[in-house]
Parts: C-alpha cells; structure tokens; sequence
C-alpha cells in the first residue's frame, strides 16, 4: 500500500495542578482555542475542548506519526507557559504531571462529542475524581487510588 490511512480518534482528559479551580468562563474560550490550535497546527485535528474549573477534555484525531506522549508533554508545556505569559489567570498555572487518555471508536465519536459538550451537566452530579474513577473503569483499566492523585 502507498498511503498510510488513519483516523485514530482520542479522548483525553487531564486536571490543573492540586486540582485548583483556575479555569474560568471568561479564560477558557482562549485557553482551549490555544490548545485547539496547537493540535491542529502540529499533531492532528482538534474536534472539541471543553472542561471544568479544574479539568479538561478533548476530543481529537492524532497523526500516526506522532508520540502520544509527546504530544501531551507539548501540550501541557505549550499551554501552561502561554497561559503564564499572558497572565491569563491570577496565579502561577499549570496541569498536572499525568493524564488519561482513551481510543473512541468511529461509531462512538458523537456520543463522547456529546459527552465533552455537556460537562456544566455532568458536573452538577459528581466531582472530577467521580468522573475520572468512571472513565478508568469504563475502559477497563486498572488502577490503584493512591497513585491517581498527585
């Protein structure tokens, strides 16, 4: 085969720093368009970001060229030094050293869209920590609370 075809679709999810509650309505919009752009730009195609005061969510497709881990830790980097510089929030920011990230299957891409859309709703019932033990045991992986929280 000449080409190489791919549509590998992620959901991706990842807190600020001791969980503190930085992102707010009138700094997300540029947050996530920053980080929208840097995925878009270097590793693949961004089709939502959305979260809370304290997490994010993302949905996208990667490259097969590239290392998730590597896009995470430039991610991550980019973003928080771009929030610094532009003081976008009151304190010093950044995200927490891990993340979780999960495969979404073509058929399942508008329901996790749904999902990440709808974070103000999900939230009103259960916390990040509930949300992130759901998503873990969702996808069958296994995990011990002690090493989840920094």
């Amino acid at each position: 085969m000449g080409h190489t075809f791919s549509e590998v679709c992620y959901h991706i999810v990842f807190s600020t720093k001791a969980r503190l509650p930085l992102i707010t309505k009138n700094n997300s919009s540029r947050l996530y368009a920053y980080m929208a752009q840097t995925i878009n730009n270097s590793f693949g195609k961004c089709y939502l970001i959305n979260g809370m005061a304290d997490h994010v969510h993302i949905l996208a497709s990667l490259k097969p060229t590239v290392s998730i881990s590597d896009v995470m830790l430039r991610l991550k980097g980019d973003s928080s030094r771009w929030v610094n510089e532009q003081q976008l929030f009151i304190q010093k920011f950044g995200w927490q050293s891990g993340y979780g990230i999960f495969s979404v299957s073509h058929s399942n891409i508008n329901s996790v869209y749904n999902y990440i859309s709808n974070q103000q709703e999900h939230h009103k019932k259960f916390d990040f920590k509930a949300e992130f033990r759901k998503l873990l045991e969702k996808h069958n992986i296994k995990f011990d609370e002690k090493y989840i929280w920094e």
